[in-house]
């Protein structure tokens, strides 16, 4: 029997899967600000899931819309008009609250939170929970993020749509690691649904700040563990400042997409905004990573990435399939631990009866060639349906 944990995974695979059930490269969720969002939405429609923030002091940017000097935050404006199907990808800040929220002092946010997130239900909510746990900036000493991580994710598990994430930046991690790397801040078993890494300068190979050593360890610290991986943030860091964007997509896309190709990222969170004019970010360097404003990239975008295989991304796939390790990948492995015992009732359900199996089979006017796949709309209910191109 499947445990609890297994089925919210299934489900949130289900969720993900496209409205016509194609399987693509990976999903995609879109962000980090309401009007970035609502402007990819115009251009290339509705994502996997979008992405907000808020901060577990007082929860703004959820139901009502607030700004930091990164853009409009506001959950419910960004799900506004979109179907049940696209998600939220929630990045919640425990900084400068982690002995507050140990010692029970925020109980009433928390219990807020949960509220929130179940009340958006069918829907289904990823929470980043103290996101870039290992980010030098954020400074989230080990044992004090894991005590406040475990009451926010202890309290999520009430809300059936809810998914913890527990998100690494993917760098160098803190000093306060003690040398033990991202292991320093895991917050124990059965309370991390999904890992995530970000994806910034690392994909160009030459950065000062590494590569993609880091993201690799951390998929394979969560590998062992058997918890899936999301890319939990992303951008080409300097996109039209320091790398032009007639090279952006061979030396940053595809480096990107290789990534959650071989590792079975089942989200790809992509933050689609003109940094350079958010006050937060302005003069950093961060440029405009917006694909709708630039066709050369949407038309890559949308080949390589939004088409359903095994139409575009074959010829990807044909290109990145000796990024894969050998074996198994995650994401098979999750639809094969979803669906296998579904499908083995199917087919057991089409063999025919002794009698029959020896009888004369009648001549079929439907070309075998061109039946088309069966979809399994969820894991515990399928329905399955043949029908001739």
């Amino acid at each position: 029997m499947s445990s609890p944990r297994s089925r919210r995974r299934c489900a949130l695979v289900a969720a993900l899967a496209s409205p016509a059930g194609v399987v693509r490269a990976v999903r995609v969720a879109i962000g980090q600000d309401l009007w970035s969002i609502r402007n990819y939405t115009a251009r290339f429609g509705a994502p996997d899931a979008v992405m907000s923030y808020a901060s577990i002091g007082n929860l703004s940017g959820l139901w009502s819309p607030t700004d930091y000097g990164s853009g409009v935050e506001y959950a419910d404006g960004a799900l506004a008009g979109l179907p049940a199907r696209t998600a939220l990808q929630l990045g919640l800040e425990l900084k400068g609250h982690e002995a507050a929220l140990a010692g029970g002092d925020l109980d009433a946010n928390v219990g807020a939170l949960v509220a929130y997130v179940a009340s958006l239900a069918p829907r289904h909510v990823l929470v980043r929970i103290g996101y870039e746990f290992d980010m030098p900036g954020n400074l989230y000493v080990p044992e004090a993020y894991k005590a406040a991580y475990r009451v926010v994710a202890e309290a999520l598990a009430d809300a059936p749509n809810a998914f913890r994430v527990w998100h690494s930046w993917s760098f160098a991690p803190w000093e306060a690691d003690g040398g033990r790397g991202v292991g320093a801040w895991y917050p124990g078993d059965g309370l991390v649904d999904y890992c995530g890494v970000s994806v910034f300068q690392q994909a160009y190979g030459d950065s000062e700040l590494g590569d993609l050593t880091y993201a690799h360890a951390m998929a394979d610290f969560c590998d062992e563990k058997r918890i899936p991986l999301i890319i939990a943030e992303s951008t080409p860091f300097g996109a039209g400042v320091v790398e032009p964007y007639g090279t952006l997509w061979a030396r940053w896309f595809e480096p990107t997409l290789r990534f959650a190709i071989a590792r079975g990222v089942v989200l790809w969170s992509y933050i689609d905004c003109d940094w350079d004019s958010q006050p937060m970010w302005r003069g950093m360097g961060w440029g405009d990573s917006r694909l709708e404003v630039r066709d050369a990239l949407a038309a890559k975008w949308e080949y390589d990435v939004l088409d359903p295989y095994p139409n575009a991304t074959r010829a990807f796939f044909s290109r990145v399939s000796a990024a894969r390790p050998p074996g198994l990948g995650r994401r098979e492995a999750v639809y094969l631990a979803c669906y296998l015992p579904v499908l083995g009732l199917f087919i057991a359900f089409l063999m025919p009866a002794p009698e029959e199996r020896t009888r004369p089979r009648a001549a079929s006017s439907v070309d075998e060639g061109h039946r088309r796949p069966f979809v399994l709309a969820s894991p515990e209910a399928a329905t399955v349906k043949l029908s001739d191109s």
